[in-house]
């Protein structure tokens, strides 16, 4: 069994294999780790300080779906369910990239937003949920990258609730 693997062979559900090779001693550790509902239904996201609300004064619709966008992405990177999804995985994960089509990461989604790639709300909100897509389809229902990937989604949707209330036309723009 190789470093991140499971007994048969397959990629470990919990442990990207990168990890696996740098800390061989933790991975078996792994075989018995499952997130239970019970416990997962008891973590809440923790509200953050980003505030998402119409900015004082008068701004285009392009600059203001640009200052709420940043805004919504910034408390994404902030929250402990978006951690795991900071980065892209690595090239070496090869059963990562064979179950994805897309692959798709927060700071990623940052950099596009900085360099302003993004016309409108929907194109934004669908790569944040490539990210979430991705992890649901990669790893198992009851391991814990699937539940942050849910955590994070409920984020998501708790930001889109805020923009709908302060800056409705930015999801319309």
């Amino acid at each position: 069994m190789g470093a991140g693997a499971s007994p048969d062979g397959r990629p470990h559900p919990q442990a990207h294999a990168l990890w696996g090779k740098k800390h061989p001693s933790l991975l078996s550790k792994f075989e018995n780790l499952v997130v239970d509902r019970v416990s997962y239904n008891k973590l809440v996201v923790a509200s953050e300080s980003l505030t998402i609300e119409k900015p004082e004064g008068t701004l285009s619709a392009a600059a203001l779906r640009q200052d709420i966008m940043l805004r919504v992405i910034k408390r994404l990177l902030s929250s402990e369910a978006g951690r795991p999804f900071l980065r892209d995985v690595p090239e070496d994960e090869v059963a990562y990239y064979e179950a994805t089509e897309t692959p798709m990461c927060l700071t990623t989604i940052e950099a596009k937003l900085e360099q302003q790639e993004y016309d409108t709300w929907a194109a934004f909100a669908e790569h944040v949920q490539l990210i979430v897509g991705n992890a649901y389809a990669f790893n198992a229902d009851d391991s814990l990258p699937f539940y942050l990937a849910s955590m994070l989604e409920h984020e998501f949707t708790v930001c889109k609730k805020l923009v709908e209330q302060n800056a409705p036309a930015v999801l319309l723009t």
